[in-house]
């Protein structure tokens, strides 16, 4: 069976009016999770270098340059003809305080209007970002790209891509991509989510309107029109829009929104998320081991877009956000890995994070990408402010900052510790994917 997104159901920036107040209270809130620290973990390490580094040209004294953080930010909204979708690079995101210093000027700007594949194909709408450090690569899931006449928008035919950049740590300007997934064979249809597991050298995509979690063995190479080497799904599966994948335990998390069937067929499964374990090896329909499901998981609350997963694996800490004002936080210290071949729902009541700054604007903020820091605990957040659509011409968009999100008693409204902003956003709004490289 072929799914298609509910009309509804758009992975866009939408307001959300809700009456519904996060768990943890809706009142102003300091943390005390500031007290957490840095935390060691047997999941992969995704930074790129030492705490510190020997400055060139230094003495014998051991002069070094402090520990920095670049960020990637992707931007852009379901509307392939507005020129709003860009990535943006800032070099030592650390520093950067918007309410300090005011926003800050990218250290790269890469338009995806003037972006393109070697054949001149352009990119649009780069939705989702994976960077692979080492060979300084950076994976772009592209939502409308196409080859035909007419611009691909939301339901109106197979399209999308997996662009792959090499200098991901300088990207600037106008780029061809040097590797380009794309094609009839590949059977993308608006891949919402990319993740390499670097170890086994597998590219995932959650293929979003298939329904289906596509799988190429040697990532670092695969290139052009070529059929995955495995296809997965699942029986409620619906439409995966992120897969994050732990490769330690080669274990899989897999956010998923309700899709669009067709008259007389069963009821679609509403927001959940899949976790599948031996994900390297899956092939078919396969039954995932746990499913978050259910009204207390609060991914039915407004739309119904569950957008993001982030697995912190020192804490046993799933982190969601399902594209409304709210960052959920689920425990799953209690769970058996390992226990079977069936599926376990899970109708957990997960600890809440609200990205909002008043009670009069809980539906005017979507939370769209994450991104988790160990040292800290820091938790990068996309912020778009969105209330009814993204308009031009608001600043209010950032990429929040939190420390000490691991805390059991991090939830509500806690402030960020930083906001990032960028003097362009008049352009280039709202932000959606996130990649975080210590350097």
């Amino acid at each position: 069976m072929r799914w298609r997104l509910l009309p509804f159901v758009l992975p866009c920036a939408c307001a959300d009016p809700r009456n519904t107040g996060a768990a943890g209270g809706s009142s102003e809130t300091t943390s005390a999770a500031s007290t957490g620290g840095p935390s060691t973990s047997a999941a992969t390490d995704t930074s790129a270098g030492a705490e510190g580094t020997t400055m060139a040209g230094s003495s014998s004294t051991g002069d070094t340059i402090p520990t920095r953080e670049r960020l990637w930010v992707g931007t852009g909204e379901y509307n392939a003809r507005q020129n709003w979708h860009a990535i943006l690079r800032f070099e030592d995101a650390l520093v950067l305080d918007a309410e300090a210093q005011g926003p800050a000027t990218p250290d790269g700007t890469t338009n995806l209007q003037t972006t393109m594949d070697a054949d001149g194909v352009p990119l649009v709408f780069v939705h989702t970002i994976f960077v692979d450090e080492p060979a300084d690569e950076l994976y772009a899931g592209t939502l409308f790209t196409t080859s035909g006449a007419q611009t691909c928008m939301m339901m109106q035919g197979q399209c999308g891509s997996i662009a792959v950049f090499s200098g991901a740590s300088s990207l600037d300007g106008p780029q061809v991509a040097s590797r380009h997934v794309f094609g009839p064979a590949t059977t993308l249809d608006q891949p919402h989510g990319v993740w390499v597991d670097r170890t086994r050298d597998i590219l995932y995509a959650a293929n979003t309107f298939a329904g289906t979690i596509l799988a190429w063995d040697g990532a670092s190479s695969v290139d052009g029109d070529v059929p995955p080497d495995r296809t997965i799904t699942a029986p409620l599966l619906g439409a995966p829009v992120y897969v994050y994948v732990d490769e330690a335990s080669d274990r899989a998390f897999v956010a998923a929104m309700p899709p669009f069937g067709q008259p007389g067929d069963p009821p679609p499964p509403p927001p959940h998320v899949e976790i599948f374990e031996g994900f390297s090896t899956l092939d078919g329909e396969v039954a995932s081991s746990y499913r978050i499901i259910g009204p207390s998981t609060r991914l039915q609350l407004g739309n119904p877009t569950t957008h993001n997963t982030w697995w912190v694996a020192e804490h046993e800490l799933l982190v969601v956000a399902h594209h409304t004002n709210e960052v959920l936080f689920f425990e799953l210290s209690a769970l058996e890995w390992g226990a079977g071949a069936s599926t376990e729902d899970l109708d957990l009541v997960p600890r809440v994070l609200e990205i909002n700054e008043s009670d009069a604007d809980v539906g005017d903020w979507s939370a769209y990408g994450l991104f988790y820091v160990e040292e800290d605990q820091r938790l990068y957040v996309a912020a778009g402010y969105t209330p009814g659509g993204p308009a031009p011409g608001g600043d209010q968009h950032a990429v929040k900052v939190y420390e000490g999100v691991a805390s059991p008693v991090f939830a509500g409204r806690v402030a960020p510790v930083r906001e990032v902003r960028w003097d362009s956003v008049n352009q280039y709004f709202p932000p959606q994917p996130l990649w975080v490289q210590r350097y």
